[in-house]
């Protein structure tokens, strides 16, 4: 197969998110240790040697606007779901953050009906980070705290 002088949309995007995707797991590699960190480090370089092919060949002025370009854009992930603009509405991800972190209050009395309770699933929902990594329940609140410093978009979409 020839190779192209310019990428195509499609191609383009492609280099957007696996640049995008590549630069969040650089970010967090240092993180994990062990097989989990060996894995990263294999993702990255594959994800470097997919870049280098697709960026190989093209023109030149072609290649320096993609690599421009790729700053601009940030890979999001967006909750599949058929609302429309109409049921939807913006929040303050801080805000819902606080009102999750007041309603986890309620949590200090759990009953410990994990697989019923109304608040998980809501938290859940609405993707509240776990407070604790084990437990019973990923909100449970016994010698942890809600770390308000985990990366937040600049927006929620909640439903109505």
């Amino acid at each position: 197969m020839s190779r192209t002088q310019y990428l195509n949309k499609e191609r383009r995007i492609n280099v957007f998110w696996v640049s995008g995707f590549m630069t969040l797991l650089e970010g967090i590699q240092d993180r994990y240790k062990g097989r989990p960190a060996t894995w990263i480090r294999s993702m990255i370089i594959s994800m470097q040697a997919f870049l280098d092919c697709e960026l190989k060949g093209i023109d030149d002025k072609e290649r320096r606007t993609i690599i421009n370009l790729i700053d601009q854009f940030e890979p999001r992930l967006v909750p599949r779901n058929n609302l429309t603009k109409s049921e939807t509405m913006e929040a303050d991800p801080e805000d819902v953050w606080d009102l999750a972190e007041y309603a986890m209050e309620y949590c200090d009395k759990c009953p410990g009906n994990y697989d019923t309770c109304r608040l998980r699933e809501l938290s859940l929902r609405l993707s509240i980070p776990p407070l604790v990594e084990t437990g019973p329940c990923q909100y449970w609140r016994e010698n942890c705290r809600l770390d308000t410093a985990a990366t937040v978009p600049d927006k929620l979409r909640l439903a109505k």
